[in-house]
């Protein structure tokens, strides 16, 4: 029989109950020292990775942003362009084929033409610069065999209504039998 009854039966308990509950906080504290750790360093984990495609991504969108914005910048170059391609081709198209086909009825089997230009450029079209035309204007270039013939096609074509003056601008003899040319048939304004 082991039942020992003394005076310290008393505190003997409450020294047994502090241990215990002393080893329970050192453990638990222990142990959520841990878990608050590994939830830290879990947390650290998913935000690191979840940060670095959340900065790809952002940077990712500044480059389509950029890009956009670029696109949109092309967008209304080509509209403006298309535009100005447009009102040169619906202003006139019908006058030009008018024109030319006069001119190409008219021409004479002893030339032929290398350059036709209806309107043409008055300078080089330039991203930044609206883009110059000279108005009235049909620049022919070609090649003739007949130099009589060569002069009664420009009277021919000196009689059209809608013609208002031509010039030689150029006539030089290539060989014995060719002779290149260049005129400039300055039309009536509508």
């Amino acid at each position: 029989n082991n039942n020992n009854f003394s005076n310290f039966g008393a505190r003997k308990n409450e020294l047994l109950v502090e241990y215990t509950q002393s080893q329970f906080f050192k453990k638990f504290t222990k142990f959520a020292l841990v878990f608050i750790f590994s939830l830290l360093l879990v947390n650290f984990m998913f935000y690191n990775f979840y940060f670095n495609k959340v900065e790809g991504l952002q940077q990712t969108s500044l480059v389509n942003q950029h890009s956009k914005s670029k696109i949109i910048g092309l967008s209304k170059e080509i509209e403006k362009s298309e535009k100005i391609v447009y009102d040169i081709l619906h202003s006139s198209s019908s006058k030009s084929s008018y024109y030319l086909n006069h001119i190409v009825n008219s021409i004479p089997s002893s030339i032929q033409l290398s350059q036709v230009d209806y309107q043409p450029l008055l300078k080089k079209i330039k991203s930044y610069e609206p883009i110059l035309i000279d108005h009235n204007i049909i620049l022919i270039s070609g090649d003739s065999t007949d130099s009589e013939m060569f002069s009664f096609w420009i009277k021919e074509l000196e009689i059209l209504t809608w013609v208002e003056k031509i010039e030689i601008i150029d006539y030089s003899d290539l060989t014995n039998h060719i002779s290149s040319f260049s005129i400039k048939i300055t039309m009536k304004n509508d």
